[in-house]
C-alpha cells in the first residue's frame, strides 16, 4: 500500500506496516538532520517498510537492492543539513543587519499585547501606542486582533 508522509516522524512509524510504500516529498521534509534522517528510514526499513524521496528520485528498501541509492541518500541528506545550517546563519546575518539598520521589528509579548489593547480601548490612537511600543501600526493591528504572528499556537 502507498501513503504519504506528512507531519510527525514519530506517528509515521506508529502507522507504518511491513509492505508499506512511504513516500516523502524531499530528504529534508523526513529528518531534522543527516544522523536523525537515517535512524528514521532505518526505522522504517526495519520494520518492511520502502522508503522513496520524491524529489530526489531516491527509494531505500531494506533489501539492500541498490546500494548507489543509498550512497546518494547519504550525500543528499548531508547537504541538505549544510543548506538548512547556512539558511539559518544567512537569517542570523539579516536580522543583525536589520537591527543595526533601525528595521528590525520586535515582537510584542502577551503582557505588551494586554497594555496596547487597554491603551487603545482608553482611547489612545493606535499610531501612538504603535510609538510606545516601537512597533509599525500593522504589527500592532496584527497583535489586537490576533492575526499573523499574533495567531494563536494550533
Amino acid at each position: 500500500m502507498s501513503r504519504y508522509f506528512c507531519g510527525d516522524p514519530n506517528k509515521l512509524i506508529d502507522y507504518a506496516r511491513e509492505g508499506d510504500h512511504i513516500r516523502v516529498a524531499s530528504l529534508d521534509r523526513l529528518g531534522r538532520d543527516t544522523r536523525d534522517l537515517y535512524s528514521l528510514v532505518d526505522t522504517l526499513t526495519g520494520k518492511g517498510c520502502t522508503v522513496t524521496f520524491v524529489s530526489e528520485n531516491i527509494t531505500v528498501s531494506k533489501d539492500g537492492s541498490s546500494p548507489m541509492q543509498e550512497l546518494f541518500l547519504t550525500f543528499l541528506s548531508g547537504m541538505a543539513q549544510f543548506e538548512r545550517a547556512r539558511i539559518l546563519e544567512r537569517q542570523r546575518e539579516g536580522i543583525e543587519l536589520a537591527k543595526a539598520q533601525g528595521v528590525y521589528q520586535r515582537k510584542l509579548t502577551d503582557e505588551d499585547v494586554q497594555a496596547c489593547r487597554a491603551m487603545v480601548d482608553m482611547g489612545i490612537s493606535v499610531a501612538e501606542v504603535a510609538r510606545r511600543y516601537e512597533v509599525s501600526r500593522q504589527t500592532l493591528y496584527n497583535a489586537l486582533k490576533g492575526a499573523g504572528a499574533y495567531s494563536p499556537a494550533e
